[in-house]
């Protein structure tokens, strides 16, 4: 889509009075070309684009502070050019090399796709498929195609592959994208690799920095509706979470998410929302429940996981009333027990999602504050699966058990 983009600049005439006028749009390019112009890093625009009225077409773009370039300049704004979903970002330049042509940079347009997850409006300019679509309007986390920081200042906990302090979280993955998260509102990705791979990492530890930093109690785990509630099966990678939840799923039982479900208090209650309509499968999953991966869209590339939508999504907040923590263990068949006290607060905190995450984060103390009230509220059990051999159908007798 398509819209008429002025861009102006301030001149002084002779007598001393300063006039806004349109710049050419030659000048504009020679400008350009001149100044090799980058897009800005970590924008922080005084009127937000997805908050904000659209200006009048033609309104002199608005200047916003805290923010740099490759030049050292400090102001950056968004323009919307018409009333399309088609946002513009402009930088303009105020080091010295740049006051001398008074450059106004446009940096590019970018499509905003809409989505909502984990009861939060997602504003990206990358195309989210995974995530189910919503209406236009407030933006709780904006998702941006821009330059990242190479590191972050002054970390609290530092990774192999990425770093977090007390407002910020950075993951590079080689050959993908870089990603940078601060204060649960912005995701800065500057890509390198394909978009499924970039999508990928993203609704990985990404978004689970993003829940961390929103101060929600984020656990690794799967959950489905049983009886008015949902029941949250965790577990490590590979513990079987996602299996269970196609299998519950199968069996005619509505999915709430899977992987990541997130905890946080409604009045006396302690409730979790729907995150991603889709499940995380692999090949032999997807084959053991009888069904074919062709025609799934896989997580990666590399094809060795694929994305199931269920068929029935829970779409309202809903009171968690179980956790099961899932393992493999020497086991001959799934044992179940019951943890109480000190040892069902342990299980939950072996449930956080990405534990190091919440130190680096410096929000530590409001998710064991969570994590205590969750204990104490629900019943939680511990299941323990061998380590060879199909058990699928026990594990769902046992997480659906009355």
């Amino acid at each position: 889509m398509y819209g008429i983009v002025l861009v102006f600049q301030v001149t002084t005439t002779d007598s001393g009075v300063q006039e806004t006028v349109p710049l050419p749009v030659s000048e504009l390019a020679v400008r350009l070309t001149n100044l090799g112009c980058s897009q800005s890093r970590r924008p922080a625009p005084s009127f937000d684009p997805f908050k904000t009225a659209v200006p009048p077409l033609g309104t002199p773009l608005k200047i916003a502070a805290d923010t740099t370039c490759h030049k050292g300049c400090n102001h950056s704004w968004w323009y919307r050019p018409d009333r399309s979903k088609t946002w513009s970002r402009y930088v303009q330049h105020n080091s010295e090399e740049c006051q001398t042509s008074a450059a106004i940079c446009q940096i590019g347009s970018r499509s905003v796709h809409w989505y909502t997850a984990y009861g939060l409006t997602f504003a990206s300019e990358i195309p989210l498929p995974e995530l189910a679509e919503t209406e236009e309007g407030h933006a709780d986390v904006r998702v941006l195609l821009e330059d990242t920081p190479e590191s972050i200042d002054n970390p609290t906990i530092t990774r192999p592959i990425w770093s977090a302090s007390d407002d910020e979280w950075l993951q590079t993955v080689k050959g993908v994208a870089r990603y940078h998260v601060s204060g649960g509102t912005t995701i800065a990705i500057e890509q390198w690799g394909s978009d499924r791979d970039v999508r990928a990492y993203l609704f990985g530890s990404t978004i689970g920095a993003l829940l961390h930093q929103r101060r929600l109690l984020t656990l690794h785990a799967s959950s489905f509706l049983l009886d008015g509630k949902a029941v949250l099966v965790a577990g490590q990678s590979g513990a079987g979470k996602s299996t269970t939840l196609a299998a519950v799923v199968e069996r005619g039982l509505t999915m709430v998410t899977d992987d990541k479900t997130i905890v946080f208090p409604d009045g006396d209650r302690l409730v979790t929302i729907p995150g991603y309509p889709t499940i995380r499968l692999h090949e032999d999953a997807i084959t053991n429940a009888g069904k074919s991966a062709d025609g799934l869209a896989t997580l990666l590339d590399s094809g060795k996981k694929y994305l199931w939508r269920a068929p029935r999504i829970h779409d309202a907040t809903v009171e968690v009333g179980a956790l099961y923590l899932l393992r493999k263990g020497a086991v001959d068949e799934v044992t179940v027990s019951r943890m109480e006290g000190h040892a069902a607060f342990r299980a939950i905190l072996a449930a956080t999602y990405r534990r190091p995450m919440i130190e680096g984060l410096g929000v530590g103390d409001i998710h064991f504050t969570l994590a205590s009230r969750l204990a104490d509220s629900i019943p939680i059990f511990g299941i323990v699966r061998p380590v060879e051999g199909l058990t699928t159908d026990a594990v769902v007798d046992a997480v659906t058990a009355p």
